[in-house]
């Protein structure tokens, strides 16, 4: 149950509605599909209920695109707050908006440009932000809590990086693409410098420095083998950093847990901070 003082309550709705009606006509068209922009003037139009209760349908239909059910859990939202309903219904609207568009900005939230969205709109989309990031969070975690080493190992023989990737450490991943990619690099040029003096002391003709086009030869010959050595090196190395590792917990064993709540003074808000152990 919400616990604010009834005043603030009273307020927020207030000013969304006055926020809402007053809007010019030509900022009111924001979405394509033409069931929801009936909805969304008839939210305008004060039929809260009606409005909502054809946006919940459409959400469930599953026929909009990314940006009109943007448009609709957004104005779900401002309805939970205009029937005076438990903000958690706002909150979870906005977690799933930013769930389904993680690029969704909070001045989208305004009804024009150069606006500013409500104060209680953006507190309640901030913490459904910050919520859905938690989730994503304890998703992630239970991800590479079950993997496997040897999952791990696998990948990497196949393609260095990839069991680096698979257990979450992505530097490690991308490190070990440049490194065997560098040790392979080397070892094509060495190839092709062993191929070009080989082939110079084949086609030496008499009178050639041939002691000098052997050594050459046998010098090219032996980098490439180093070459093909360092090659070798490099993918057995990432193999043995996948099988060795173990999935990258680190950051991820103590979440980090925030909401926003009303400013002190009735005014603003605050960013509330947990620390798990």
């Amino acid at each position: 149950m919400n616990s604010r003082p009834l005043l603030p309550r009273l307020a927020a709705p207030l000013l969304i509605t006055c926020f809402v009606l007053t809007l010019p006509s030509t900022a009111r068209a924001q979405a394509d599909d033409p069931e929801l922009t009936q909805a969304i003037a008839q939210f305008r139009e004060g039929q809260w209920q009606s409005a909502m209760e054809a946006m919940q349908s459409l959400l469930d239909g599953g026929s909009l695109k990314r940006s009109d059910r943007s448009q609709a859990r957004k104005y779900l939202a401002m309805g939970a707050l205009l029937l005076g309903r438990d903000d958690q219904l706002a909150v979870d609207l906005f977690k799933d908006l930013v769930a389904d568009d993680p690029y969704f900005r909070v001045a989208a939230l305004a009804e024009r440009p150069g606006q500013d969205p409500p104060s209680d709109i953006v507190r309640l989309f901030a913490e459904g932000q910050f919520r859905w990031r938690q989730e994503e969070q304890e998703r992630r975690l239970a991800q590479l809590s079950s993997t496997s080493r040897t999952g791990a190992m696998l990948r990497s023989v196949v393609l260095p990086g990839t069991g680096q990737f698979y257990q979450g450490y992505r530097g490690r991943g991308y490190g070990m693409i440049a490194l065997t990619g560098a040790a392979a690099a080397y070892a094509i040029v060495s190839d092709l410098n062993y191929r070009s003096a080989r082939d110079d002391y084949d086609s030496a003709e008499e009178g050639a420095d041939f002691a000098r086009l052997y050594r050459d030869y046998e010098t090219a010959a032996n980098r490439a083998d180093i070459a093909l050595g360092v090659v070798a090196a490099a993918w057995i190395y990432n193999v043995l950093d996948a099988a060795l590792s173990g999935p990258n917990l680190s950051g991820l064993s103590r979440p980090v847990t925030a909401r926003v709540a009303p400013g002190d003074d009735g005014r603003g808000a605050r960013l509330e901070f947990a620390l798990a152990f």
